[in-house]
């Protein structure tokens, strides 16, 4: 069953496959399908699915209950992986959803054709906004942050993030922490500051550090706040954005290590830092590593009796030792 993105909110099925090129909205969608309804929540790499099987068995103490489980790197599976999730495919589930995410999956692969194929599968695509649909979403976005760009602001913010919604999103919330909530427009140059076009040397110093795992990260973490005066939202607003280039070389690197700077769209000193840094790194603790800086962004707000700039010297600290790295985010 094909479904357009926008039926997806009203759909009921048991089992959805997700694709195309746009990741963004593919995971946005994604996330709203697992959270829709009172049901356990499950995130899962492709090499764990044989979770789905175990989850669908375990019956709680009080009867059945219902999970969705969300598979989010489909496009790699393996041929023993592609006939679990076929198999998946073709079966009846009773209080289990399966979201399958294959983001950039080649239209020629095996398991792309079977699950368009599938009747009891709803299938979506989705595709990259053009640069007039993605500055028309990016203006009602900014709107709704509540916030107010004079116009080479706007064009500064839509030509560097075009086509990555999420990282917009990321960026507007970053400038409302940044503009404090005070009435005003936000120029080119505030906006510049946020997304990486003007901004202290030793920020890209602290990332370069940060992401190769060298101890001189606290010492120039300490340079930029106490001696420069560096934003500490401007601070993790770098640090995050190479964590996910990092997270995106590794992702396309695993099927595609040819073409996989290119696909991570690196740019610049980028496309010769980020694969060299990402070797320091397991997939996973990029992925705990982004949760730990998300989890420090919303303690800026207010939600801790620290300093700020304790705070980015502990996230800090944690990002240098693979073991804290790997422990839990909450």
């Amino acid at each position: 069953m094909r479904l357009t993105p926008a039926q997806l909110a009203n759909a009921k099925q048991d089992f959805y496959y997700l694709h195309g090129e746009d990741a963004d909205a593919l995971f946005e969608a994604a996330e709203k399908l697992l959270a829709a309804g009172d049901a356990e929540k499950h995130r899962l790499d492709v090499s764990e699915i044989g979770r789905i099987e175990v989850e669908a068995k375990n019956q709680g103490l009080f009867g059945a209950k219902r999970r969705h489980m969300l598979i989010r790197n489909a496009e790699s599976a393996n041929p023993k992986q592609v006939k679990l999730l076929q198999a998946y495919a073709a079966r009846q589930w009773t209080d289990t959803r399966i979201i399958v995410c294959a983001p950039h999956i080649e239209s020629r692969k095996g398991l792309h054709k079977h699950m368009l194929a599938a009747d009891d599968v709803a299938h979506c695509s989705f595709s990259l906004l053009s640069g007039e649909d993605f500055s028309r979403w990016l203006r009602k976005q900014v709107d709704e942050f509540g916030l107010q760009l004079d116009e080479q602001g706007f064009a500064l913010l839509s030509e560097s993030l075009s086509g990555m919604r999420q990282a917009a999103k990321s960026a507007l919330e970053r400038l409302r922490l940044y503009h404090q909530g005070s009435a005003g427009t936000l120029s080119a140059r505030e906006v510049a500051a946020l997304i990486g076009e003007h901004a202290p040397e030793d920020i890209g110093r602290y990332c370069d550090a940060v992401c190769s795992r060298s101890p001189r990260a606290l010492a120039l973490l300490q340079t930029l706040l106490l001696d420069q005066k560096t934003s500490e939202v401007q601070v993790l607003s770098w640090l995050q954005t190479r964590l996910q280039q990092m997270l995106m070389y590794k992702w396309f690197a695993s099927t595609d290590k040819r073409n996989a700077v290119s696909r991570a769209r690196l740019f610049g000193d980028a496309r010769r830092r980020v694969p060299k840094q990402s070797e320091a790194w397991k997939s996973e603790e990029l992925i705990q590593a982004a949760a730990k800086v998300v989890e420090t962004e919303k303690l800026l707000k207010g939600a801790s009796v620290e300093s700020d700039a304790m705070l980015l010297e502990r996230l800090t600290l944690g990002l240098l030792l693979p073991k804290d790295v790997g422990a839990r985010t909450g």
